[in-house]
């Protein structure tokens, strides 16, 4: 009687198909709804269902007790809410419910009951607003209920397994802030199934394939390849509850006197009122605060990540990112991790940006509290980092370029193709490196890294081969073990880098050069030439040893001043020329040569401090000359040196002081000498004790 009364109320519109089954065009149905709804809608749709359910059948844990089977078919269905803004366009619509009747793996005598329910879209296209946007093409998704009849009993008390897969060819999902997450040739399984000894609590396994994901949010790009995902997630609701109750009645007994629902909040405020001591310097610059790392979720999934413990694995053979805060070429060769809600095992992290490429492996903890942004939570990092070609003055380059980054500047470039957004981004890899920018070390980590890398480039230093040990902790980075073998001679490293404050910005290191010319020192480090700049005029192969610790500017640079250190400088074989004061010194002590003089042996050490380098005695010996040399170098350039001729053919030992607002004006002074022979005072001790304290 219901489809006779149907039909006549359509009229002239067949609602009966031949086998008896209600059809109809949608424009049809929609006479039926209330105008106040401003429902627009057209298609087709036919529709069947037979069977009959309990409404506590009605979910999806026991939905296979019912006996429901049906189908339902569409196509070209557009519909339209005006009042809701919702627009939707489905085409190819077909949805099979039925029941299936399967036996155990484990014993043949026992069969599961199934209810299955398919369905398939040819394509659909769904709209909300401005905030969302949903496309799907080929799109396939099954999904069945079991039920054990040796437990039929107990159904009351246990969640029944559920499963299913879900296919697409393409599906595209969009949000009102522009972020765009689109997967192609995805296949998706997904299982429901009761927590161990939690009969009522679900736990939920899903498998995730995909050919590629492509993801877009604001200005960065990014594509991954063959991406696949292995997770369970298992509600921790009930755990919770119990833990929370029992640590209010652990808290019950410490306050008797304060109310129970009141535990808590008592709790809380006495450790906020322990914790009123001054914030650490670390930790009070505003501004260096946005330099820290936040990967803080949204309230809506904080809740749902606070309810679930996650734990799984994401591999990845390939992929791309492009993003003009590092606007380099950033290709993925290899991804794989595994996580919790707390921990990130990272297997194999291969990328190769510009031209350096990098590979990593290590742990990263702390998550948990990072993600539900609660404050104080230091995200923990251990690891190893091989690299078989750094291009450090690209690397550089990028960072700085993206330091600077103005979002405007990519303005009406949203809908471009990725290999034109890729080539409007990317730094000139042949441009000079840009100046550096102050790095400002991230509050909220602490790190340990081994590095093991080669054939490195920086200004003109080539490297090798190198490695060191990485420390990363309260906005410093410890650099300790650092071995390097360079174009320039091998290179020790020890040094450190802070930023705790922008009035706090200090760095300093101890640094051994083997067999390296004063040039390449120079080169390496131009304030060298500042603190001593008679190496300049050394020739030959040194061994170097300096240590400083130093203030910085917001540019990275030495404030000269501020430099505290120690410097000792030695070799065999050496020369000195392109000097003025040699020059000087060889006319007027009548040098057999006086255009060039060879050193065989030299050491000359000295402290840094208070804007001047006290150069301590050493011994040279060149031409026909012992002399015994000390001074002076100001910052300034000015200075004060001392010579005492030990041997020479003069008859007379004389001293000679050299003086003079820099090497342009230099004066002489001939006076008494301070030295008498080669036992001048020795001050390494001094030297070592420095650097030790430094």
């Amino acid at each position: 009687s219901l489809k006779a009364d149907v039909a006549d109320a359509l009229g002239e519109d067949p609602f009966i198909t031949a086998d008896g089954n209600l059809a109809a065009d949608i424009d049809s149905l929609v006479r039926f709804l209330p105008d106040t709804l401003g429902i627009e809608a057209s298609g087709k749709l036919n529709a069947m269902i037979n069977g009959s359910a309990l409404l506590s059948q009605l979910d999806i844990y026991n939905f296979s007790k019912s006996s429901l089977t049906g189908e339902v078919n569409g196509d070209s269905i557009s519909v339209k809410m005006v009042k809701d803004t919702l627009d939707a366009t489905i085409k190819g619509l077909k949805i099979v419910l039925g029941p299936e009747e399967k036996e155990s793996r484990r014993d043949s005598s026992k069969t599961f009951k199934l209810i299955g329910i398919t369905g398939e879209l040819a394509s659909a296209d769904i709209s909300y607003k401005d905030d969302i946007e949903l496309k799907a093409s080929r799109f396939m998704m099954s999904a069945k209920n079991i039920m054990d009849d040796e437990n039929e009993a107990d159904t009351t008390k246990r969640i029944h397994p559920f499963s299913g897969r879900v296919t697409a060819g393409r599906l595209m999902f969009r949000d009102s802030e522009g972020t765009m997450i689109m997967l192609s040739e995805s296949n998706n399984s997904f299982n429901v199934f009761p927590k161990k000894g939690q009969p009522k609590i679900p736990v939920l396994a899903l498998t995730s394939r995909n050919g590629r994901i492509f993801l877009r949010s604001g200005v960065n790009r990014a594509f991954v390849a063959d991406a696949n995902i292995k997770a369970s997630a298992a509600m921790n609701t009930v755990e919770r509850r119990q833990k929370m109750r029992a640590m209010r009645d652990s808290l019950a007994k410490v306050y008797p006197d304060i109310p129970k629902d009141s535990l808590f909040i008592h709790m809380m405020s006495k450790r906020a009122s322990q914790q009123t001591r001054e914030l650490p310097e670390w930790l009070k610059e505003e501004d260096f605060r946005k330099q820290d790392i936040d990967i803080s979720l949204d309230k809506s999934m904080s809740k749902y990540f606070r309810d679930w413990d996650l734990k799984g694995q994401f591999t990845v053979s390939s992929g791309s990112v492009m993003t003009p805060y590092f606007p380099l070429r950033n290709t993925l060769n290899g991804f794989d991790l595994n996580f919790t809600n707390d921990k990130v095992e990272i297997n194999e992290f291969r990328i190769k940006s510009g031209d350096s490429d990098i590979a990593a492996s290590g742990k990263l903890t702390g998550l948990k509290n990072a993600l539900l942004g609660r404050r104080g939570t230091t995200l923990k990092l251990h690891a190893d980092i091989i690299s078989d070609k750094i291009n450090a003055n690209q690397l550089l380059s990028a960072y700085n370029s993206g330091a600077n980054f103005n979002p405007e500047e990519l303005e009406g470039k949203e809908d471009i193709s990725d290999e034109e957004y890729m080539d409007h981004i990317v730094l000139d890899t042949t441009a000079v490196a840009a100046g550096p920018s102050l790095i400002v070390v991230p509050a909220n980590i602490n790190a340990d890294i081994a590095l093991n890398l080669s054939d490195i480039s920086y200004s003109d230093l080539l490297i090798n081969s190198a490695t060191a040990d990485l420390t990363i902790k309260e906005r410093c980075i410890q650099i300790t073990d650092t071995k390097a073998l360079t174009n320039m001679g091998n290179i020790n490293l020890e040094g450190f880098y802070s930023t705790k404050s922008k009035t706090n910005l200090k760095a300093g290191f101890s640094l051994n050069f083997e067999d390296i010319t004063a040039e390449k020192v120079i080169n390496l480090m131009p304030s060298i030439d500042t603190i001593m700049p008679l190496l300049k005029s050394f020739g030959g192969n040194l061994n170097c040893e300096l240590a400083a610790t130093a203030q910085l500017d917001t540019n990275m640079n030495f404030i000269m001043p501020s430099i505290n250190g120690i410097m000792r400088i030695g070799g065999e074989d050496l020369s000195i020329k392109n000097s003025d004061m040699f020059r000087k010194m060889a006319k007027l002590l009548i040098f057999k040569n006086k255009k060039e003089g060879h050193i065989d042996k030299m050491t000359v050490e000295g402290v840094i401090k208070d804007s001047k380098v006290e150069i301590f005695p050493f011994i040279l010996e060149i031409d026909r000359y012992m002399l015994g040399l000390s001074g002076v170098q100001n910052m300034d350039m000015s200075y004060r040196y001392h010579a005492s001729l030990i041997r020479s053919p003069f008859l007379i030992k004389l001293g000679m002081d050299i003086y003079g607002p820099d090497f342009d004006n230099m004066k002489f002074k001939i006076g008494k000498a301070k030295y008498k022979n080669r036992n001048v005072p020795v001050f390494s001790a001094v030297i070592d004790d420095t650097k030790v304290n430094l």
